[in-house]
């Protein structure tokens, strides 16, 4: 939120996203701030998933899409790919996001 913050505030004991629009097929920014750290995810996970195994599971199960603008997030700080990474979100099916309820993402 950059110079573009929405008039958010976010601090510590945070626990929030951010989203374009209200729609319920609108990607979201997920986050959560605890102990002067950020956690932090993107989500694409089509609407009313139930029990889909993949993106395209999903997509067939619900007709819809989970994702409606593109999103980059980069870190200002620790950007090294281990303690904060960039997430590039520009597709339905981006890789850095999460596209299905059981989708694993973080090696750890």
């Amino acid at each position: 939120t950059r110079n573009n913050n929405c008039g958010a505030t976010v601090g510590d004991g945070t626990h929030s996203l951010f989203k374009h629009t209200a729609s319920d097929e609108a990607n979201l920014l997920e986050f959560s701030v605890a102990g002067g750290k950020v956690w932090y995810d993107m989500s694409n996970i089509p609407p009313g998933p139930d029990h889909c195994t993949s993106y395209a599971d999903c997509k067939a199960h619900t007709g819809k899409k989970g994702y409606n603008v593109p999103v980059d997030v980069i870190p200002t700080r620790h950007n090294n790919g281990q303690n904060c990474r960039k997430l590039h979100d520009t597709k339905p099916d981006a890789p850095d996001a999460y596209l299905f309820p059981g989708d694993v993402k973080t090696p750890w």
